[in-house]
C-alpha cells in the first residue's frame, strides 16, 4: 500500500536495507527508519483502520453488518 503512495522504488529499497525477519520487516519498522511522508503514514493508517473496523464494526460504535465475502 505504501508504495502505490510513496514510490514503489523508495519502499523496495527500504525493505532491502531492513533483517530478513518478517516480524522486523513491515511498515511499522520502515516508518521508525525512513522519511516516510505523513501523506503515505495516513493512507496506509486509514486502510489498516478500515480493515479492522470492518472486522467488528460493533466494537467501534458502528451499527452495519459487513458485507459477506466470497459471495
Amino acid at each position: 500500500m505504501a508504495s502505490y503512495n510513496w514510490n514503489e522504488t523508495r519502499i523496495r529499497e527500504a525493505l532491502r536495507q531492513m533483517p530478513e525477519n518478517p516480524r522486523d520487516r513491515n511498515f511499522w519498522q520502515v516508518l521508525k527508519k525512513e522519511k516516510v511522508p505523513r501523506e503515505t503514514y495516513d493512507y496506509v493508517f486509514y486502510i489498516f483502520s478500515a480493515s479492522v473496523i470492518c472486522q467488528n464494526p460493533s466494537l467501534f460504535g458502528f451499527d452495519f453488518v459487513p458485507p459477506a465475502l466470497g459471495t
